[in-house]
């Protein structure tokens, strides 16, 4: 379990050769259940967010490189499934586009019945966040203010650039990472999938996003649907 372990690591660059290790290794029968066990101790320690993202990173390594019949031997999408709300609304950004980027994989496995799983919890996510936009403009301001001096206080040397970027971020990171898990489970599905899809409220969301005070949010809406404009087949002839 070393290089699992590695996925829980404090620093990006170890927890990055943790997942390109675990990538190109192949996993036995027999190990199997010890490594979901893994997964299951790691997503529940809620208090450190390293331990969720390395579980949703293995969970994640493992749907794509083990054959399912295996993984369904011990129900191992279905607990991840119901492991995934504790998962896609946690505090830590990086742990939620963790778990959106799982919510693809289980899309691209589980097909349409999988997706319109997760679809109203992703509409209800953005769609939070985006009516709390005009309602509280002030409490925004403050949240977002209240992030930057803990960014100060624990990074006081970072640049003005960085801050910058930062500010223009904070406040709205529920929002995108909500965005980009619609992202993720619209790639994961497919095209000729997501045509049996017919849930109008999806472009809806997406034509409000793209008009979003937050250019992050608004470039990620745009990712969306660019995405969806594909999957319909409406990309053009290119002459």
């Amino acid at each position: 379990m070393e290089l699992a372990e590695l996925l829980c690591a404090p620093k990006k660059l170890d927890r990055d050769r943790g997942e390109m290790a675990l990538r190109e290794r192949d996993f036995e029968v027999n190990e199997i259940k010890d490594l979901i066990d893994w997964i299951m101790e790691k997503s529940e320690n809620l208090h450190e967010w390293e331990d969720i993202y390395g579980a949703c990173t293995f969970a994640r390594i493992l749907l794509e490189k083990v054959p399912t019949s295996l993984l369904d031997a011990h129900n191992f999408r279905e607990v991840l499934i119901d492991k995934l709300p504790e998962m896609d609304s946690h505090y830590e950004y990086r742990v939620r586009i963790a778990a959106g980027e799982l919510m693809g994989v289980l899309c691209n496995l589980g097909g349409v019945q999988i997706f319109e799983r997760f679809l109203p919890r992703i509409k209800e996510g953005i769609e939070d966040n985006l009516n709390r936009d005009p309602l509280n403009p002030a409490k925004e301001q403050e949240e977002a203010q209240k992030e930057l001096d803990l960014v100060m206080d624990t990074n006081p040397n970072l640049s003005k650039s960085s801050l910058t970027l930062f500010h223009d971020t904070a406040g709205w990171k529920n929002l995108e990472t909500w965005m980009k898990c619609l992202h993720f489970c619209v790639c994961g599905l497919g095209s000729e999938r997501f045509k049996m899809c017919c849930d109008p409220d999806i472009l809806a969301i997406v034509f409000k996003a793209v008009s979003h005070t937050n250019r992050f949010v608004r470039e990620t809406g745009y990712d969306v649907l660019g995405t969806i404009i594909q999957n319909q087949g409406c990309e053009g002839s290119g002459e």
